[in-house]
Formats: structure tokens, C-alpha cells, sequence
């Protein structure tokens, strides 16, 4: 073979793979992800570099190890490679439980839907008009209000629950925001922002002061810092202060706002600086707040009960995430994330992650705010601030919080204290999950044995009813869930206001009031069955006994119905006024079972439950497993058949 063809013949398959290749080259930016070690030779190594050499040995790569985020787990570099190539070698390799891309988050305040957010700024400040109109009690205007004066006339909450804040950290000269130290109710929290160029506070790594000195992005950060890549520049958001302002704020001092708790300790947690934050130090920080050890970190000695995440990054739920989640729900602390402002793309992580109360938000007239995301991870909604077409008016219906008015640096001093208003608004699902995560600090104030899972329960089942009716006029559609464009499959359609479903924006919008008189209660029907699942043409029973009921009173009347019985039920064979009732369904489908208790108090609670019937062995609904093995070895040579006919279709969808 000539020179000339050996070129010829291989030149353009060298420039593809060169064209492949180069970009990864010249990135400066390393390759980064998250390690977890099983119990073994790997994890009972110590210290970390000890394990970073055996690792290196064993995948054939130069590995470095970067910071902690529990005893068995940390974050590994390495260059040459992209975050998923990186993270596909390492889970490969003995010892390891899992390795995950350490993805960033960036903050979900501001939407970047000029739709929502290009209002020109006037000469005129303030409004809007209705003040806190998001903490009022409902009404025809303003449909989404959360209605926290019904809890206020229960509890402002209580010292003995911490409400921890992931965040940009907080401008402490704030005169709503009053240290502990000093008798209010701030603690001093923590930064875990473990990159110094992004945390732009002085010092090196983690460390003990959550203030926030800014997060102000320049030309020359585009430029010199990886995580600004994608950026623009901007003024400091002082985002942080604005979702501690709406949880915690000094109330009833004749000065600024109002909050949902003043009186539960908020703890800031510094874990965001310019840019992004890294899943790696939320989780550390998500676990050091829950009251979790963290490695060269001192103890939490006042742990959260109650975790807030106005953060929302791309991509499923990590197995990373959902480790320190099992870990935090152990301790009894229960996490509010936001969805994220993609203007109706699927739910951002970490919301999207089982275990945690995601939040969407809401116009003020009920139906979804273009900017937020919607999915059925979302457990409810609650205000997130919008504008209106009137440029006098600004953004009408704005969220009111505390703020900072440096465009850089926190201004210092009697100036200090700043809020947002109609014309410098705070929009987003940032603003929604501060809301529940308040509700959850007031309903622990009242009862204070409330699981994670019941105060998931619990706001679930007192929030009100989305509405059908009654927005604007262009708001004709049903919020859908997520899906790609054909056009593009990893491109989801934007999604703008529509009127929310169950199943698009959770069980429905946040009712503070409700929420806190539930929790008082302790009272909340909850349904079990067996079998699970149940069988066609066989007895299922239902129980009651698991419902939640305060010690000092006991249930007396039990009433199970049938709210759909699908067309394979009727009514209960037996027990519907008794604590168990059993139920015959005739094929398999979908049944619905409504249980209402009634106390000695004569107060009642109703909750219902959808069971899904399989089929039984006399109905022909169950293959046999050789029946299933056929079948898929079936459709495995039609697929194959398939794409050796037509192999661009083999291309992911992702």
C-alpha cells in the first residue's frame, strides 16, 4: 500500500476521531465525580491517597482525590477524559458501590424567560400593591395565597426546630436577621463552598462563616473560571438572604416583612458562591446539616429537621443523592427542593429525587407560572412571584423578601437592610420551597414526632384544589407532562402557564393554615392492603391501622366506600365500619378506596388510596415465566432484525 493510500484510506477516520478528541484535549476543566466504596479493601484503607493509588492501579488511570463528603465516599479527578467517562471506568472497578458525575446546580431564583423577567426597569420602585399577598388567606384574586395566618393563630413556631438553608450564605447585618448569640433566632451555620475561586470569601476550602460576600459574575470570571462558562455576567443575587427572609424573617418588629416562622432557628449553609455549586458539596453540606459526621468538619451541634434547597441542576436523581438521602431521612430530617425554572421542563435534580418534597410553582392565580418545571415527582405547589403586561405595575404579583442593595460586595451598616420588590422582584421556585419548608417547621413546632414521610403526607393532604377556571385568557391549556420534541429527543418543549394537574403539579397548592391545624391533630387516615398487590378473584383486605391518631384520643367510627371501583368492583363484602374491610374485584384494573375516621372529638379525616389489581390464575391476566421468556426472546430479534435494517435508529434517545 502506497503513502498516498494509507492516507487516503485512514486519514479521514484519524481527523474524526482528532475532531473527537481535540475539544476534550483543550479543556482545561478535569473530569469530576463522586466515589462511594463498598465495606472491603478499598474503604478500610486510610487514608484517602492510599486508596486513590490502588484505585489509579486498577483502572489504569491517574486519579487524584479531591474532598470528602463522608467516611466512604469522595470526590476523584482526573484529566484527559470527560465527568461520564470518568465516572463508566470507575464503576467498573472492585470495590466501588458507585461513582456519579459531581454535576453543578445553579441558583432557581431568577428564570431566564425574558417572557417573565425582561420588565424595564423605571424610575418607579416598590409594590406591589397587595403587599405579602402570598401569605394572606385565599381569595378570588389572589387564588394561590398560602394562607399562613390560619397557622399563626396555632404557632409562629418554635425554638426547638432548626430550619437549615443550602445556599449563597446570608448577609447577617440584615436588621430582620438577629443571631443567636445576640437572642434571636440566626445561628452561625457553615460554608462548604470547597472551590476558592468560586467561593470568593478570602479564605481556603471550608470553614465556619456563612456569611455571603457576593456572587457577582465579571467578564474575567467567564473567562478564567470553568463553572462561569455558561453564565453572563450579573450583579450579586444575594440569594440566600432572600430565601431566608421568607422562613425566617424578625416578624412583628414594626419593620419590613412578615415571615412563615419567625421563631424556629434558621441555620444558613453557605454552599453556593459564583456560578454553581457542586452535587458533592450539597450533599456533604445536606448531611453536616442533618446532624451526619463529615470528614475534617466539626459536628452540627444544633441539626436540621427541616432542610431547604432552592437549587436545581440537569439530570436524574444520583445514586449519590439518593444515599444521603436514606442517610438524613434515618436522622428524621425531611428535605424541600425546587423544581427548577425551565419553563415546563422535566423536574430538576435534586427535586426529582425520591424521599424529598418537591416543590413547583404557581401564578397567583393557581395555574403554573411559565418559568417553573412540572413532573409527577412534584409533592405540591406554592408561590412562586409573577408579573403582569402593565410595565407602571411591574411584576404585580411579586415575592416580597429580605435582600441586599450592594451590586457586588453586601452593603454593611445601617443601609443594609434592602427588600425586593415589584421592580427589583424575587420570582422563581426558589421562592415556592422556602414556603413549604416554613409549613414544615410550623407543623414540627406543633408535633414534633412527625416523620418526614408524614409531613410529606400531611401537606399533601391539606392542600387545596387546583382551579380549571378563572385565569387569564391565554391560559386555555392542561399542564402535560414533560416530553421531548421529535425534532430533537433530548430537547424537552417548552411548557408556559397552564392549568395543573395531580399529576403535573403535585396533590395541589400549599395551605399553611391547613397544613398546621393537621399536624396539631395528629390525625391522618392512612390505608394499607393485602396482598400488595392484590389478586383478581381474591379477597384484599384493608386496614386502618397505621393511621396517625395523638395518644390522649382514639378512633371511633371507621366508614371505607368504594370511590371507583373500576368495573371490577362494587361495595366491601365486609367490615366497612370496622377498622378492616375486605373487598372482592372481579378482574384486574384499578380500584379507588376512600377511608373517613372520626375521633371521640367528633372531628373527621378522610384520605383515599388507588390500588391497582393484577390478575389472577384463573383469569388468564399472569403469564407463565417460560411465557415471558419466549416473549422477550421475541422481541430481542425483532429489535436486532430491526436495526440491522435501519441503523440510525439505534442512535440514544437518552
Amino acid at each position: 500500500m502506497t503513502l498516498l493510500s494509507f492516507v487516503l484510506r485512514f486519514g479521514g477516520r484519524c481527523l474524526g476521531l482528532l475532531g473527537l478528541w481535540l475539544p476534550m484535549l483543550l479543556s482545561a476543566e478535569p473530569a469530576r465525580v463522586i466515589v462511594k466504596y463498598h465495606h472491603g479493601t478499598l474503604a478500610n484503607q486510610a487514608p484517602t491517597t492510599q486508596r486513590m493509588s490502588e484505585l489509579s492501579l486498577r483502572s489504569g488511570m491517574t486519579l487524584r482525590s479531591g474532598r470528602a463528603v463522608d467516611a466512604l465516599t469522595h470526590v476523584v479527578t482526573a484529566d484527559g477524559m470527560s465527568s461520564g467517562q470518568l465516572a463508566d471506568q470507575l464503576k467498573r472497578q472492585p470495590g466501588v458501590a458507585y461513582a456519579v458525575v459531581d454535576r453543578r446546580l445553579r441558583l432557581a431564583s431568577v428564570p431566564n424567560d425574558p417572557l417573565y423577567t425582561a420588565v424595564p426597569l423605571t424610575p418607579t420602585s416598590g409594590g406591589p400593591l397587595v403587599g405579602q399577598w402570598y401569605l394572606k388567606p385565599p381569595s378570588a384574586e389572589l387564588v394561590s395565597a398560602v394562607n399562613a395566618e390560619g397557622a399563626w393563630a396555632i404557632t409562629s413556631g418554635s425554638a426547638d426546630v432548626v430550619v437549615a438553608i443550602l445556599d449563597s450564605g446570608l448577609t447577617f447585618n440584615h436588621p430582620e436577621f438577629l443571631r443567636s448569640t445576640q437572642g434571636g433566632n440566626f445561628l452561625e451555620g457553615w460554608d462548604f463552598v470547597s472551590n476558592d475561586a468560586q467561593s470568593n470569601d478570602g479564605s481556603s476550602g471550608r470553614d465556619a462563616n456563612a456569611a455571603d460576600p457576593g456572587d457577582w459574575v465579571t467578564a474575567q470570571d467567564l473567562a478564567s473560571i470553568a463553572e462561569c462558562s455558561d453564565n453572563e455576567v450579573s450583579h450579586s443575587s444575594w440569594h440566600g438572604t432572600r430565601t431566608a427572609g421568607l422562613i425566617g424573617a424578625s416578624s412583628n418588629n414594626s419593620l419590613g416583612i412578615a415571615s412563615i416562622a419567625p421563631r424556629v432557628r434558621v441555620l444558613p449553609v453557605r454552599v453556593i458562591g459564583k456560578c454553581a455549586v457542586y452535587d458533592s458539596d450539597l450533599i456533604t453540606a445536606a448531611r453536616w446539616a442533618a446532624g451526619l459526621s463529615v470528614p475534617n468538619v466539626a459536628d452540627n451541634p444544633t441539626p436540621a429537621q427541616v432542610i431547604n434547597i432552592s437549587l436545581s441542576g440537569e439530570g436524574d436523581c444520583s445514586e449519590a443523592y439518593r444515599d444521603a438521602l436514606a442517610s438524613m431521612a434515618i436522622q428524621g430530617t425531611v428535605v424541600v427542593a425546587a423544581a427548577g425554572n425551565d419553563a415546563g421542563h422535566s423536574v430538576g435534580s435534586p427535586a426529582n429525587c425520591p424521599g424529598l418534597i418537591g416543590v413547583a410553582a404557581v401564578r397567583h392565580a393557581g395555574t403554573k407560572v411559565g418559568y417553573s418545571n412540572l413532573g409527577a415527582e412534584i409533592a405540591l405547589s406554592a408561590p412562586g412571584g409573577n408579573c403582569s403586561s402593565d410595565v407602571q405595575m411591574g411584576c404585580r404579583y411579586a415575592i416580597v423578601t429580605t435582600s441586599n442593595p450592594g451590586l457586588t460586595f453586601p452593603i454593611e451598616g445601617p443601609f443594609g437592610g434592602a427588600y425586593s420588590d415589584s421592580f427589583k422582584a424575587s420570582l422563581g421556585t426558589s421562592m415556592s420551597a422556602p414556603m413549604v419548608a416554613g409549613a414544615a417547621a410550623l407543623m414540627l413546632s406543633v408535633n414534633p414526632r412527625l416523620s418526614p414521610q408524614d409531613l410529606r403526607d400531611l401537606l399533601r393532604q391539606s392542600a387545596r384544589p387546583f382551579p380549571t377556571t378563572g385565569a387569564e385568557a391565554h391560559t386555555v391549556d392542561t399542564c402535560r407532562l414533560p416530553v421531548a420534541t421529535r425534532a430533537d429527543p433530548n430537547n424537552e418543549a417548552q411548557q408556559l402557564e397552564c392549568y395543573c394537574t395531580t399529576e403535573t403539579c403535585g396533590a395541589g397548592l400549599l395551605d399553611i393554615g391547613a397544613a398546621t391545624q393537621l399536624a396539631s391533630t395528629r390525625f391522618l387516615p392512612r390505608i394499607s392492603v393485602s396482598p400488595n398487590p392484590p389478586l383478581a378473584d381474591e379477597s384484599m383486605t384493608f386496614s386502618a391501622g397505621s393511621s396517625l391518631i395523638s395518644s390522649e384520643r382514639r378512633i371511633t367510627t371507621y366508614r371505607w366506600r368504594v370511590l371507583d371501583g373500576g368495573g371490577i368492583a362494587t361495595d366491601f363484602a365486609a367490615g366497612s365500619d370496622t377498622p378492616t374491610a375486605s373487598l372482592k374485584a372481579t378482574g384486574p384494573g384499578r380500584v379507588v378506596i376512600q377511608l373517613t375516621l372520626t375521633d371521640d372529638q367528633n372531628r373527621s379525616a378522610t384520605s383515599s388510596l388507588g390500588v391497582d389489581v393484577v390478575g389472577g390464575d384463573s383469569g388468564g391476566g399472569a403469564l407463565h415465566p417460560l411465557s415471558l421468556l419466549a416473549l422477550g426472546l421475541a422481541v430481542w430479534a425483532l429489535r436486532c432484525n430491526y436495526h440491522q435494517a435501519n441503523p440510525a435508529s439505534s442512535v440514544p434517545r437518552g
